[in-house]
């Protein structure tokens, strides 16, 4: 078969008809003797229909080949033999998505709005949430507060992101007095805007309205017993019924379809992120020349999913370089740094890096291995270990008032060190310990609480007596490098609780 640069070459009809008709002459001037024997073969002719018709079928099933050897070519292939192809390579075709973005609500404090909720736009396109949504003043963007009980000489207490601002009311006091004093205290601190709203007809309606001035972080809003809420503002991930172009305009979902009790409004205050149509056999096919030929089938994500799905790994990071420098972490250029935390053995580890490993990409790290390939020949595997940093966790408190309403369990210690543990052991390398992410996660486990204090120290010593750690040590936030992971443990913890 003739084959040139591009593969397969197909005989068209008219080649294959000269072919028929000159071994037809031959074999009867073979049969007959005479060499000079003259055999009509136009296609007016019986002999020069008949080969037509042959070298037509041939013509037919010469393209048929070409069409098969084509189907191992992303470049022209089409339709489900594309995606088989693609597939043999570790790609497939991106499906048509939704259109996604971020709604606030606005309802009552604690209200649940369960997953599947539906909510629509002007345009009466359909959304819903994929997970449940809490309104909760621990995690909201602004919050209405009004004076529960009006108390002579009382201590009107807000804590926003630990931070508490307390207002003493006056013997004779009023509304009025007690929202606009905690007004002019938080506004001194520029990080929460408050605004008193009067109601003149009916006083009891007045409320301060908090807003976070940076509409990018969620504030945490603890009120004292005297205060309540009147309506809280959360953010939740909602996405299209429907796959494909449907738009979310800035401000146009804004209607409730399923309505439940406590949920009283919704909008989004940004535009959606429009979902996409199928891939087209053209935009897959260039994915899969452009990706496959650049660094193979083990992109970035998919180096991590593998590797972190064995049970050793409690987390993984992988930093690319594609550059043809070397980047500001010193990975060389086109060559990439796996940096792991795994319980298993250094050879393991490297197995793991050596399995993921794009073709002609190099590895890079603070750790080398030797690993056996496929053929039985030694390969060098570099990667990287994430150290350790174990968290010490100090909580002071002070017990809540047993009169309204909640009392401090007796195994509060407990209940706070394993609640802290659990969360933060979840945390991935190079993520941040942030005290005041705590704040929500106590008072939601443990009854009785009022105020409440958290700092952190971390240390590459698993064993220190948290007791013994100096005041000055203990931070709000401590920052984690890109070659870290914490580490938490209930033996770890300092924790007071003031009597009430």
């Amino acid at each position: 078969m003739p084959f040139d640069s591009t593969g397969l070459t197909p005989k068209t009809q008219e080649e294959i008809l000269l072919e028929l008709n000159a071994e037809v002459v031959q074999n009867v001037r073979n049969t007959t003797g005479d060499n000079t024997l003259i055999i009509d073969t136009s296609t007016d002719k019986p002999i020069g229909r008949l080969n037509s018709v042959v070298a037509k079928h041939l013509a037919d099933i010469w393209t048929q080949a070409k069409l098969v050897e084509e189907t191992m070519r992303v470049d022209k292939t089409v339709g489900v033999s594309l995606e088989k192809l693609a597939m043999l390579v570790g790609f497939t075709r991106k499906p048509a998505s939704s259109t996604r973005g971020d709604l606030r609500l606005i309802g009552e404090n604690d209200t649940l709005v369960s997953s599947g909720s539906v909510f629509s736009s002007l345009q009466e396109d359909n959304f819903t949430n994929p997970e449940d949504i809490i309104i909760s003043l621990s995690d909201c963007y602004s919050a209405n507060i009004k004076v529960g009980i009006l108390i002579p000489s009382r201590e009107y207490t807000i804590s926003i992101d630990s931070d508490v601002y307390t207002f003493t009311s006056d013997v004779d006091p009023t509304i009025e007095e007690v929202l606009q004093g905690l007004e002019t205290l938080i506004n001194l601190d520029n990080k929460v805007t408050a605004t008193y709203n009067p109601d003149v007809e009916f006083p009891d309606e007045s409320y301060l309205r908090l807003v976070k001035d940076d509409q990018s972080l969620t504030m945490d809003v603890v009120l004292g017993s005297v205060l309540i809420s009147d309506s809280v503002e959360v953010e939740g991930l909602v996405v299209s019924s429907q796959r494909g172009i449907i738009f979310g305009d800035a401000n146009t979902i804004v209607n409730i379809i399923t309505s439940q009790s406590g949920l009283d409004s919704v909008y989004n205050p940004a535009d959606f992120i429009i979902g996409t149509i199928a891939e087209t056999d053209s935009e897959l096919s260039a994915r899969v020349s452009s990706d496959y030929n650049t660094v193979g089938s083990g992109t970035k994500d998919t180096i991590e999913a593998v590797i972190d799905r064995d049970p050793n790994v409690r987390s993984v990071l992988v930093e690319e370089n594609r550059l043809f420098v070397t980047n500001p972490n010193n990975i060389p250029p086109k060559s990439y740094e796996v940096i792991i935390n795994h319980e298993g053995t250094s050879e393991e580890m490297a197995q793991l890096v050596w399995n993921t490993k794009p073709a002609g990409i190099a590895t890079y790290g603070d750790i080398q291995e030797t690993v056996m390939d496929s053929r039985g020949e030694e390969q060098t595997v570099e990667f990287s270990l994430a150290t350790d940093l174990f968290v010490y966790v100090k909580v002071e408190a002070t017990e809540l008032d047993p009169t309204e309403g909640e009392n401090l369990p007796a195994n509060y210690e407990d209940l706070i060190q394993d609640a802290i543990t659990l969360e933060g052991n979840s945390y991935n390398i190079n993520q941040d310990v942030i005290a005041k992410r705590f704040y929500g996660i106590i008072y939601n486990t443990v009854e009785g609480i009022d105020e409440l204090d958290v700092q952190v120290y971390l240390d590459t010593d698993p064993n220190l007596d948290p007791l013994t750690i100096g005041a000055g040590l203990w931070q709000d936030t401590w920052p984690v490098d890109r070659k870290e992971i914490s580490s938490f443990a209930t033996d770890r913890f300092n924790i007071t609780v003031t009597p009430f």
